[in-house]
């Protein structure tokens, strides 16, 4: 089978409407919506006392750290050259916008997945502190659809043909044009669709019936969840890796040696993302780290929190008087309609 797929869904004079973005669209909408109707259940509302439409900082704040994150992280890590080495005859000013312009144009390189994720903790934990809200309490619900987004990206990345596996002789290998050697077609593993099977549909739903079973028996403790996207992420890519090509940007550490049995730099982030992880899950769980941390810093900040607290209940009164003047208005307009009704009748 030959991937040829066109990745434009149509155009516009020289305005492009491709899959790959409107995974992200999909992807966002998605989590909007899953995040709306989590943070709107009462038991968590009354547990966390969201500010209203706090869903929308969320995914805002969410999509900023992604983009910002992973594009600085890809730069940094695969292709500092772009930046550290100047163009030649750039001076001042133009080659400080030339070092921006290659910075923010993300159609040349790419964004990385490892710098996106960090890139959301450090948005999402500074939301968080903000409105003095337990991290883990909204971080263990919003991993959970993450998978998702992560499905729908790699997706795009097989409409692209791009992030193509390596040779195979297996059955299901596909031919990639844009990764022909010297005009030759060569079957590869579609390890985007590896990628989108494990990293995303699995991981969706492991995270959503350990989400489940937690809303039911209340046996994980903040940061469980979490921590179990991070490790299961790391666990999957690590050796999904091995059938995906190495990444033109520095995808071996080292091209010409290995370096720890010859990983490519994604399956050393990997593996850090698992080493890390493992301890994170006992300290959550065994330890409840994170719930007694964050009781420490509201017992640091309780008069902050308390003022929130009453801003809170105010909300909520004018949200009640809100929702009882429109059920007003409701039984109004019933009724005005049943006398309208009566007199059409009688008129017959």
């Amino acid at each position: 089978m030959t991937v040829n797929i066109n990745p434009a869904i149509f155009t516009i004079g020289n305005f492009e409407v491709r899959w790959y973005g409107l995974m992200y669209v999909i992807g966002l909408v998605l989590a909007l919506f899953y995040l709306s109707k989590r943070f709107k259940r009462k038991d968590f509302i009354d547990e966390v006392k969201l500010p209203v439409d706090f869903e929308w900082d969320v995914i805002l704040w969410t999509a900023v750290g992604i983009l910002v994150g992973a594009r600085l992280f890809f730069i940094l890590v695969y292709d500092p050259k772009s930046i550290l080495i100047p163009d030649a005859g750039l001076k001042g000013f133009t080659a400080v916008w030339n070092v921006l312009y290659k910075i923010i144009n993300i159609r040349n390189g790419g964004l990385s997945f490892h710098g996106g994720l960090l890139g959301v903790v450090i948005a999402t934990s500074l939301l968080m502190r903000y409105y003095y809200i337990n991290f883990y309490k909204v971080a263990d619900i919003a991993v959970v659809i993450a998978p998702v987004g992560l499905f729908l990206g790699r997706i795009g990345n097989f409409i692209n043909g791009e992030l193509w596996g390596r040779p195979t002789n297996l059955p299901w290998g596909m031919i990639f044009p844009n990764a022909d050697i010297g005009g030759q077609a060569v079957l590869r593993h579609p390890s985007q669709l590896y990628e989108a099977l494990f990293e995303g549909l699995i991981t969706f739903l492991i995270l959503f019936f350990m989400d489940r079973y937690n809303r039911k028996h209340k046996k994980f403790k903040s940061g469980f969840i979490f921590w179990s996207f991070i490790f299961l992420y790391g666990f999957f890519r690590f050796f999904i890796e091995y059938t995906r090509e190495p990444d033109q940007y520095y995808g071996w550490l080292i091209k010409n040696g290995f370096v720890l049995g010859g990983l490519t730099m994604g399956q050393i982030l990997c593996l850090l993302m698992v080493l890390i992880s493992v301890p994170m899950l006992i300290l959550a769980q065994k330890c409840n780290y994170f719930d007694k941390r964050y009781a420490k810093f509201v017992e640091k900040n309780k008069d902050r929190i308390k003022k929130r607290e009453e801003k809170y209940k105010i909300y909520m009164l004018q949200e009640e008087e809100k929702r009882k003047i429109h059920e007003k208005e409701k039984v109004k307009k019933l009724v005005a309609q049943q006398k309208l009704n009566k007199k059409k009748k009688k008129n017959r």
